[in-house]
C-alpha cells in the first residue's frame, strides 16, 4: 500500500491539499523525512508512494530557507502539502495519516485492557496463594498449580489432564524404579 522508499522524483506534481499535523505526527507515520527539499522554498520533504500512485508532502515558504531568520524550523511546522498528480492520491494520503492515529489509538487502548487484564489476573494469583496457605501444590507438569476449586490430588488443571492424556497413565500403573502403585495424578 504505501512505499517510502520510491526512487521517483516529484516532477510535474502539484498541490492538492493542505493538511494540519504536526512534524513529529508526520515522523511518526512516514518515517525521517526522505528529500531535504529544494533549499528555496521548501525545508523539508517525504515522497512516496500509496497504491502506485506517487505523492509528497512538504512545508512551501514557511520555513527559513525561505523566511531566513524568521522563518520555522522544521520541528514547529504545522502546515503541510501534499503534492500529487491528481486530488484523489492526496486524499488518500489524507485519510492514510487520519487511520494511521486511529490505528495507533486502538493498539493503545488495547494494550491498556490487556494490562488490566493481567493485573486482574496477579491479583487472582495472589488471592489463590493467601487460600492455599502459601504452600502451592506441584501438578502433573511440576509446576505451582493455582487453578481455582481444582487441586492436583483430586482433579487436577487443565495442563495436567492433557499431560496425563498424552503419557496415556492409567489408574493402575505401576512406578518400577520406587516399586509402588502410582496415583492417577503422579507421574515421572
Amino acid at each position: 500500500m504505501l512505499n517510502m522508499q520510491t526512487k521517483k522524483q516529484p516532477d510535474g506534481t502539484s498541490l492538492q491539499c493542505e493538511i494540519d499535523i504536526s512534524f513529529a505526527e508526520l515522523v511518526n507515520i512516514f518515517g525521517k523525512p526522505n528529500t531535504k527539499g529544494d533549499g528555496y522554498k521548501t525545508d523539508t520533504e517525504w515522497n512516496g508512494e500509496i497504491e502506485e500512485q506517487f505523492f509528497t508532502i512538504y512545508n512551501y515558504k514557511t520555513g527559513k530557507n525561505y523566511l531566513g531568520k524568521e522563518g520555522l524550523p522544521v520541528e514547529k511546522i504545522r502546515d503541510w502539502h501534499i503534492g500529487a498528480y491528481n486530488k484523489e492520491t492526496a486524499l488518500k494520503v489524507v485519510a492514510y495519516i487520519k487511520n494511521f492515529g486511529d490505528k495507533n489509538k486502538v493498539i493503545a487502548e488495547l494494550q491498556d485492557k490487556l494490562h488490566r487484564r493481567n493485573l486482574q489476573i496477579k491479583e487472582l494469583r495472589e488471592r489463590i496463594r493467601e487460600l492455599n496457605g502459601d504452600n502451592p501444590t506441584y501438578c502433573l507438569m511440576k509446576t505451582r498449580c493455582y487453578a481455582v476449586g481444582m487441586t492436583p490430588k483430586t482433579r487436577g488443571c487443565y495442563s495436567c489432564k492433557n499431560y496425563r492424556k498424552n503419557l496415556d497413565i492409567k489408574e493402575n500403573s505401576y512406578d518400577l524404579n520406587r516399586g509402588k502403585k502410582l496415583e492417577p495424578w503422579e507421574s515421572r
